[in-house]
C-alpha cells in the first residue's frame, strides 16, 4: 500500500467518525483543538484504523492515546506499524 492511499483510508475513517469536511484535515491538523476529537473519538478511530489495516496499534509504542495529537501522528503510527524497521 502506497502512502497516499494509506492517507486516504485515515482521512476517510476520521470523516466519517468525526462527522467532518475531508477539506479541513491536513498533516499538522490537531485532532482535538482543531478536529473536536473528545476521548472517546480517539478510542474509535483507534479501533477503526487497526480493523482497517489490520493491525494492532499498540505495537507502536508512541500510540497511546494522548500521543496521537496530529492527523500526521496517526499516520506515522500506522505506517511504522506496516512497515517496521
Amino acid at each position: 500500500m502506497d502512502k497516499s492511499e494509506l492517507i486516504g483510508k485515515i482521512n476517510l475513517i476520521l470523516t466519517e467518525t468525526l462527522e467532518i469536511d475531508s477539506s479541513i484535515i491536513k498533516p499538522e491538523t490537531n485532532l482535538v483543538d482543531d478536529l473536536g476529537a473528545d476521548a472517546l473519538d480517539l478510542m474509535e478511530i483507534i479501533i477503526r484504523t487497526e480493523i482497517q489495516f489490520s493491525i494492532d496499534l499498540n505495537e507502536y509504542d508512541r500510540c497511546l492515546e494522548n500521543n496521537l495529537l496530529t492527523v500526521n501522528d496517526l499516520y506515522v503510527a500506522v505506517e511504522a506499524v506496516l512497515n517496521p524497521k
